[in-house]
């Protein structure tokens, strides 16, 4: 019996030499990619500047916005839909995000040229020198 122990034992430990994969996991794709949410949000919002696009990426991601918040801005299919994402901001998100757009609203306003004024020729002189 001792002797069938041993060559069990000297079966299994002559495994292979190779070492253990050492390749790590590779993470599940992002269902909700802050790019591609702030380029629907901001197609939604009839604004696709690229100014929005940045203050959008910046906050989905400095910000980490839940999945959940971010499949809900990439999935909505009109401006109304966007409204019940807001209830996924979390803390301090949606006041960060709005003090931005607030901020991006007035430079863009404030960006914009007035328009020219209307330019009239100088009347003639009816008197002559």
């Amino acid at each position: 019996m001792k002797r069938l122990i041993l060559v069990l034992v000297a079966a299994c430990s002559h495994g292979s030499n190779e070492p253990a994969s050492a390749e790590p996991a590779v993470p599940a794709a992002d269902p909700a990619p802050c790019a591609d949410v702030a380029d629907n949000t901001a197609k939604l919002m009839a604004k696709k500047s690229d100014q929005l696009k940045a203050v959008l990426v910046k906050h989905c991601t400095e910000d980490k916005w839940s999945i959940a918040l971010r499949k809900c801005g990439l999935l909505a299919k009109s401006e109304d839909e966007l409204g019940p994402c807001h209830k996924e901001f979390v803390g301090t998100q949606f006041e960060s995000l709005k003090n931005d757009l607030d901020a991006l609203e007035t430079t863009t306003v404030h960006d914009v040229p007035p328009p020219a004024a209307p330019t009239t020729p100088p009347a003639a002189n009816p008197m002559p020198k």
